[in-house]
């Protein structure tokens, strides 16, 4: 089974500034990289009109929602702005040197190993970042493309849904009829309600394939109720669309059909677009409008693909031509009778042509 996260598909959003001794809620998600401070405060200053970047390594699927720095200023209040991909944005002032967060109206979604860039900006006065306690081995720092060193941050995931596919049987013959059943169990994650994130929730399900050779015949739908669930529905955008409190609502689809492969067909696999979304006033629309509005927060789509496999036909064998031969067991012409038989077979023929010279 194949799974990819699609990052394109998650809804851009803007940024959210969290004022200078405001209190908010976090954005839900969990600690992933963890970049601690050096012991000493050594810090690295970074002036108004600079740009340092700093490269990191996610080290788990999911959805960056926060970004925490430890950082203060020279001189009174600074307002730090803080860019991930360039996209995702928090601002928050700095003043004394500590932990402050960053998070973002806008999630971005991350396989475990892929690189992610922060970006980070002073306005006002300069800003203190404080340096990292040891290199970081997942990434690097430079100023304005000029070499630095790593500086502390700490960043948190939000786990994205979990989807499992399995055909049964787990292979059809080519040149056969094959009754056969595709079960994906889709797993949504916990979204904490208790934030900036209000429910309910949107969820999408939509069946973006199937193998060109199976013929479905119905889909059952269990673990979430009061669903629209039929092959149309399935099959057309959005797909099957519900809201739900954040739970992580767990549904389990069944498709049943015919695989018939034919001579020359081989292996296919069937493919499932799916989406959760949430905001901070509540989901109203699945999948969201586009463009999105202010009040959208956190959302995460996958593909994922099942193959089912297809056996070659055996090569059909040619036909065969059997010529009897006498067995050595059977009897025989006697060696000894052969001269007087090539003798008698010689008579004959003279006697055959003094004939036909007596006619003449």
């Amino acid at each position: 089974m194949k799974r990819r996260i699609v990052g394109a598909a998650i809804a851009a959003m803007l940024t959210m500034a969290q004022l200078p001794g405001a209190a908010s809620a976090a954005m839900p998600g969990t600690l992933d990289q963890n970049v601690d401070v050096a012991g000493s405060p050594t810090v690295t200053m970074l002036d108004p009109g600079q740009t340092l970047s700093q490269t990191f390594t996610a080290g788990v699927d999911g959805l960056l929602t926060r970004v925490d720095l430890h950082c203060g200023s020279v001189s009174g209040p600074v307002n730090v702005t803080l860019f991930a991909f360039g996209l995702l944005e928090g601002t928050v002032s700095c003043y004394n040197q500590e932990w402050v967060e960053f998070d973002f109206k806008q999630s971005a979604a991350m396989n475990a190993g892929d690189s992610g860039l922060l970006q980070i900006q002073a306005g006002g006065y300069s800003a203190l970042l404080g340096r990292a306690a040891s290199d970081y081995a997942g990434g690097s720092a430079d100023i304005d493309g000029a070499p630095t060193p790593d500086i502390a941050f700490r960043t948190y995931m939000m786990p994205m849904e979990t989807m499992s596919n399995t055909w049964s049987p787990g292979s059809v013959n080519q040149g056969a009829s094959t009754p056969a059943s595709l079960t994906s169990v889709i797993s949504f994650p916990v979204v904490d309600l208790t934030g900036p994130l209000t429910g309910p929730v949107g969820y999408e399900v939509e069946l973006e394939s199937l193998p060109s050779w199976f013929t479905p015949s119905g889909v059952s739908c269990t673990g979430v109720t009061g669903l629209v669930c039929d092959l149309t529905t399935l099959q057309t955008f959005p797909g099957i669309t519900w809201t739900g409190d954040g739970s992580g609502p767990t549904l389990t689809l069944q498709i049943d059909g015919t695989a018939a492969p034919g001579a020359g067909d081989g292996t296919e696999a069937a493919g499932f677009y799916v989406c959760f979304f949430a905001n901070s006033d509540g989901v109203t629309t699945v999948p969201p409008a586009m463009p999105p509005s202010a009040d959208q927060n956190v959302g995460g789509c996958i593909l994922t693909e099942a193959a089912l496999s297809v056996n070659e036909a055996a090569p059909t064998a040619p036909p065969t031509s059997t010529v009897s031969e006498p067995s050595p067991s059977e009897p025989g012409l006697p060696l000894w009778l052969l001269p007087a038989v090539l003798a008698f077979v010689a008579a004959s023929f003279v006697g055959i042509r003094l004939g036909v010279r007596r006619r003449r």
